[in-house]
């Protein structure tokens, strides 16, 4: 299985011609991001160079000024269009994260069904709640652990327990990771729309949120942070600040010691683990004295908890 992560691209990689698979639009609409039928991922810049190549099919390469994009060529199959084969960035998000609001398509159906052949081999797998794949053991561990300084400190910083901050990492880990060189992707876009980034999943409403809260600055002198109105604009700029896997995981944190202290008057989440991370997916919430869990944060503060302990 190739995948590529990063804007380089070997031709001598591919023999035989490729197809795309899945391709997903910017906020603007446009494909930015295309995976192929061999699982590789391609920046529009890639991808491009494919097609001058003649390895890509069924697309072909259009300039308008200084714009470039791909286009179906005519007589493709109509589901080989780049129309049946893209979604958005939110799109995708939402299928990762198991949201009430997620779909899936065939296109995101095809790339699943590929990822989930490349298992063949593997015998430990985590099943995250509401996903609809589940993760090599070994895949997520490894991701967790190479944050591990950064999950210590976070958790020293704002006085909470590694050990749930460790698990809910393990959640987005292992929500995100069939997904992630697409993430990855996306991310080096810049895409302008409140969208989860990072390791933690962090979105860049949240970030600055967080900022204006005073709990976690990336950048105390920039002058523009944080900003006090949200747009694509000020999005795009923000964005790369809050991938970078310290920053995220100190937002990450940052958001469960307030979270944590804005329900102090009604509930002590301090002993709640799975509230915690019940409102970490769904937001700060309204205090009151008996809240309830989901699926999702107890599986987090249960079965991801345990597996923290023992990885970190």
């Amino acid at each position: 299985m190739w995948i590529s992560y990063g804007y380089e691209v070997e031709l001598c990689w591919y023999t035989d011609s490729m197809k795309i698979i899945l391709a997903v639009a910017d906020y603007k609409g446009k494909n930015v991001v295309f995976v192929s039928n061999e699982f590789q991922v391609l920046s529009l810049e890639e991808a491009a160079r494919l097609v001058k190549s003649g390895v890509l099919e069924d697309v072909s390469l259009v300039r308008r000024g200084s714009s470039v994009y791909l286009r179906t060529k005519k007589k493709v199959p109509r589901e080989r269009e780049l129309n049946a084969l893209s979604l958005t960035s939110s799109e995708l998000t939402a299928f990762a994260q198991g949201l009430s609001h997620a779909k899936s398509t065939p296109a995101l159906s095809r790339y699943l069904e590929l990822y989930r052949t490349s298992l063949a081999g593997e015998h430990e797998f985590i099943k995250p709640i509401r996903n609809l794949f589940k993760v090599p053991v070994v895949l997520v561990r490894e991701a967790l652990v190479a944050h591990q300084a950064y999950i210590s400190s976070a958790a020293t910083h704002f006085k909470i327990d590694p050990f749930l901050l460790g698990a809910i990492l393990i959640d987005e880990i292992s929500a995100t990771l069939p997904l992630e060189a697409i993430f990855e992707n996306i991310t080096a876009k810049g895409f302008g729309f409140n969208t989860s980034v990072g390791v933690a999943q962090v979105k860049i409403d949240t970030a600055n949120d967080l900022i204006r809260k005073g709990l976690h600055n990336p950048n105390p002198k920039d002058t523009k942070l944080p900003f006090g109105r949200m747009n694509p604009s000020a999005r795009l700029y923000l964005a790369p600040y809050v991938v970078q896997p310290k920053h995220n995981i100190f937002f990450a944190a940052g958001f469960m010691r307030f979270v944590t202290d804005f329900w102090r008057a009604k509930a002590d989440l301090s002993i709640r683990p799975e509230i915690i991370a019940t409102l970490y997916h769904q937001g700060y919430g309204k205090p009151h004295a008996n809240p309830r869990p989901n699926e999702r944060g107890e599986q987090i503060a249960t079965e991801f908890y345990r597996l923290a302990e023992i990885w970190l």
